[in-house]
């Protein structure tokens, strides 16, 4: 802990705000609720925002919405009284494959497909008043799935992506490849 304590107190130094990333589906989840209890406790003045970073979730359902409630209500719990930063909710509606979303039927290079990362907040947010927790900020991936995908990019499509409210509107540009010896003997008159 002393350790951790050091490190924040070094970065203060040299930036105006930490911020702290709770990834709330990784294990040990305790643990590290636990640390930064701690932490907290000792140094409320070192962490300026908490970010509940509920990552990618492809669907909004009651289920989704209780399971992250229960999350923010254990720690609140636990450090209310000792934090009196900020609280963020971050999460990512926006599949790694925008294709994800459609049906085999559906044009795969000009469509809208649901976004639903604001309605998801407005709804946890919803609940978390309800059972008095203060208001938690809003955040995402702007639009970028929080997953690194490794695989090369052959075949890779460009797109222009439109979000909006609630869907994101795409269009994949393809581009047709044309013969070389075509195009010189063109160039060459």
């Amino acid at each position: 802990m002393n350790e951790l304590i050091v490190q924040a107190e070094n970065l203060c130094k040299h930036t105006r705000h930490v911020v702290i990333r709770i990834p709330i589906f990784e294990q040990g989840l305790s643990s590290l609720f636990n640390t930064l209890l701690q932490l907290v406790q000792q140094k409320p003045y070192l962490i300026h925002s908490i970010i509940f970073d509920a990552s990618y979730i492809k669907e909004k359902s009651n289920k989704t919405i209780r399971i992250h409630c229960c999350v923010y209500f254990l720690f609140f719990q636990k450090i209310n009284g000792f934090y009196t930063g900020k609280y963020i909710f971050c999460s990512e509606h926006y599949p790694g494959n925008i294709t994800e979303y459609l049906d085999k039927s559906q044009n795969q290079y000009e469509n809208k497909v649901y976004y639903g990362n604001l309605s998801l907040y407005e709804n946890i947010n919803l609940e978390l008043t309800k059972i008095a927790i203060p208001n938690v900020l809003y955040g995402d991936y702007a639009c970028i799935h929080p997953f690194r995908n490794d695989v090369k990019a052959y075949n890779w499509i460009p797109r222009i992506d439109f979000p909006t409210r609630d869907s994101i509107y795409f269009q994949k540009f393809v581009v047709m490849l044309v013969d070389m010896i075509n195009v010189r003997g063109i160039l060459s008159h």
